[in-house]
């Protein structure tokens, strides 16, 4: 939709994007989540909604998730966030057991564990890109 209003327009109709989603720095990328068989999955598509790519398959023996209150149940990946320079997408997901914190590259190579607690831990997010010096 146009930051001056006007009509929407829908990118996606193939996948059903769900709690979560994440500009890239540059606004050409968007990352999402996708639930595929009860599992959230990540997906990356070109601004225009053409491009679509699954960057992530885990199992759909992921064990599914119930915070409560307004909270829904939930299985693998959720709250993609995008690097400030571009190069990873961090996200929580719970496809080893527990939710912990993961970066994967964009082009779904690459994936990393970043934490491991036995608390679910689900929010993501990026500080400032800062140089060195």
């Amino acid at each position: 939709m146009p930051v001056a209003g006007g009509a929407a327009t829908r990118l996606t109709t193939t996948i059903n994007d769900r709690e979560s989603r994440g500009w890239s720095p540059d606004g050409t990328r968007i990352v999402t989540q996708t639930v595929t068989n009860g599992v959230g999955q990540l997906a990356v598509l070109n601004a225009d909604g053409t491009g679509l790519q699954q960057i992530t398959d885990f199992p759909l023996d992921t064990p599914v998730f119930t915070p409560g209150g307004i909270f829904p149940a939930m299985a693998g990946a959720v709250t993609p966030a995008w690097s400030p320079d571009g190069d990873w997408i961090a996200f929580a997901s719970n496809h080893e057991g527990n939710y912990d914190i993961y970066l994967i590259g964009p082009d779904g190579s690459e994936l990393k564990r970043l934490t491991q607690s036995a608390e679910p831990e689900l929010s993501v997010s990026w500080g400032p890109l800062r140089s060195a010096g």
